[in-house]
């Protein structure tokens, strides 16, 4: 479950990453998807304590913050 689960999270964020070069359209739904990706991860990393599928989450959620506190100044 927490395969399929963390599989998601990997397809949101590449298809979020792809999108946004795309219409400010397209960058604002790609980044609402990326939020709610997130979410999830946090919500569900307790259930992954002591599981191999923990180091992916939490590498996941670190990538969010730190290319988010990279990117957002360029705004």
């Amino acid at each position: 479950m927490n395969k399929n689960f963390l599989t998601l999270c990997y397809g949101i964020y590449t298809a979020g990453m792809l999108m946004q070069g795309g219409p400010v359209v397209v960058v604002a739904a790609s980044s609402i998807a990326i939020l709610i990706a997130v979410t999830l991860l946090h919500k569900r990393r307790k259930s992954m304590v002591g599981d191999i599928h923990e180091s992916h989450a939490t590498w996941l959620i670190r990538t969010f913050w730190i290319g988010g506190s990279l990117w957002l100044p360029l705004l």
